[in-house]
């Protein structure tokens, strides 16, 4: 009877919360179908209190409060298996972060986005895991911001089978992953043209140049020469002569983009905690999530 009792009263705060329900589901994702849950701290909407003061603390400090990063605080409450407390940049100020990370004296420091690792970049004595970081950083360990190339050039040509010719413009701040991407194309057959420029009227110029040649342009982010006017244009010059362009915004792909390729908030949080359990200095995502312009598409195909 008793059992029956307790039963129905779980049942019932699974249909009721849905914090609950999301921490259940994580549980299921990343552990089979039984959900682990380490009630350590709930899923926050305020920097959280951490009550546990034994070893092996986690900080983590969130750029934004955005879904993606709202998905990780669901799967690190279920398998972190760490005390841990969260600070977001939107409630507090970065001074007053810095300091409650040091009083806390935590093993490790998890930081979700770029201004969270600049705030804590000045923490010292301490191991710093950053993700969603597109840049690279040398001085600390982290997760790939994009999915391998592989993987999206893959995705791309099974739904543009003749995809051969793609262009890619930016300044050498992304040389980097301008030859991972080069790489991935030619394990694939496909060609990768690229143009190094120094400022977003060059981006423009070159990308506009290199058009009737392409059959799809990759958007890799670049912010030092490719301003939101130059974003437009590119994506306004594309449409007008079919080409199809690949983006990593869901704002870009609002605009007409044939592509969205985003990482996967499970697999982020997954890789987060390989490297917290090892001395790897960085960890590749193993899944994405896309968007396709289903318009484009369909006119690809009609025009085949």
């Amino acid at each position: 009877m008793f059992g029956r009792i307790l039963t129905q009263n779980i049942r019932r705060l699974i249909r009721q919360n849905p914090v609950v329900r999301a921490v259940m589901l994580a549980g299921f994702l990343l552990g089979g179908c039984t959900a682990t849950y380490t009630p350590l701290v709930p899923v926050p909407t305020n920097p959280v209190v951490v009550r546990d003061f034994s070893s092996n603390r986690v900080a983590i400090v969130v750029s934004k409060n955005v879904p993606d990063y709202r998905q990780l605080s669901y799967v690190f409450a279920a398998k972190l298996g760490r005390p841990y407390q969260l600070f977001e940049l939107e409630h507090r100020t970065e001074e007053s972060i810095q300091r409650a990370v040091r009083r806390m004296d935590p093993t490790s420091v998890i930081a979700l986005g770029h201004s969270a690792l600049d705030v804590v970049s000045d923490i010292h004595d301490v191991d710093i895991v950053y993700a969603g970081v597109f840049e690279e950083s040398p001085d600390h360990r982290g997760v790939d911001a994009l999915p391998p190339f592989t993987m999206q050039l893959e995705h791309w040509r099974m739904m543009s089978p003749h995809l051969s010719q793609i262009g890619v413009v930016g300044s050498s701040a992304i040389r980097d992953r301008v030859e991972a991407l080069k790489k991935a194309g030619l394990e694939l057959g496909i060609v990768v043209h690229h143009r190094e420029v120094t400022s977003d009227k060059e981006a423009l110029l070159a990308f506009r140049g290199m058009v009737p040649y392409l059959d799809g342009f990759v958007f890799l982010p670049d912010e030092t020469v490719l301003s939101p006017k130059v974003i437009r244009r590119v994506l306004a010059h594309g449409a007008r002569n079919g080409l199809q362009i690949m983006v990593y915004s869901p704002v870009m792909f609002s605009m007409g983009a044939f592509l969205y390729v985003a990482s996967e908030p499970v697999d982020v949080a997954t890789q987060i905690m390989s490297l917290l359990n090892s001395k790897d200095s960085s960890q590749p995502l193993t899944r994405m999530r896309t968007r396709v312009n289903l318009s484009q598409a369909i006119a690809d195909d009609a025009g085949d």
